[in-house]
């Protein structure tokens, strides 16, 4: 999820949010820029095959058809709005996450590096 990710990170860096609030607290805690459903239809449409890929990763890696998955986090979806609603909310927490776990672990690099 690159360009999801390169997104997360230009908006940290015009400190427009945290990296850390958007794992903790998710897309529901208010992201600028997808917080209506207009700026959540536009994200979709911006990056679906980079969200649609996730979510095939994520299926396969659980086991599971995608669009089990899609049903798991949209069950409430009674819309298409809504659905790609749902879906850019998980791919944004998800890319969230996983800029969170690189971090950890080149602090964790470099600490060893540094620890005798």
């Amino acid at each position: 999820m690159i360009k999801i990710k390169e997104w997360l990170l230009d908006k940290e860096k015009d400190a427009e949010l945290k990296i850390e609030d958007v794992v903790l607290h998710g897309c529901a805690g208010g992201v600028s820029g997808v917080v209506y459903y207009r700026e959540t239809e536009t994200f979709h449409d911006k990056h679906e095959q980079e969200i649609w890929n996730a979510l095939d990763e994520h299926a396969q890696l659980e086991g599971i058809k995608v669009m089990d998955l899609v049903h798991r986090l949209a069950k409430e979806a009674s819309s298409i709005t809504q659905l790609k609603n749902d879906i850019v909310w998980w791919a944004i927490e998800v890319a969230a996450g996983e800029i969170l776990l690189e971090r950890s672990r080149k602090e964790n690099v470099a600490f060893e590096e540094v620890t005798p």
